[in-house]
């Protein structure tokens, strides 16, 4: 998600219910496809948009099958810098 932070910022436009959720430095890989599940499940009549890099799905694609085997209405996009060459 730190490599993300550019493009969260162009996401968060303005609008007073806009939320941006990130981890911490430090924290784990593949922590933002759980975290967009959670605020989704959370928030459910707010769309939510999971901003993952290709790192970040390398270690959490399981979280793909559990949105789409559960339904959960939420979009992925996943920013695909090679880091994971």
């Amino acid at each position: 998600m730190n490599n993300s932070l550019p493009h969260m910022m162009l996401l968060n436009s303005g609008g007073e219910n806009n939320n941006i959720f990130l981890k911490g430095a430090g924290g784990s890989e593949g922590w933002g496809v759980g975290a967009a599940i959670g605020a989704k499940l959370a928030a459910s009549d707010s769309p939510v948009i999971g901003l993952v890099g290709d790192g970040s799905l390398y270690y959490a694609d399981s979280g793909l099958w559990t949105t789409v085997h559960h339904n959960i209405p939420l979009l992925y996009v996943i920013s695909n810098n090679g880091l994971m060459e």
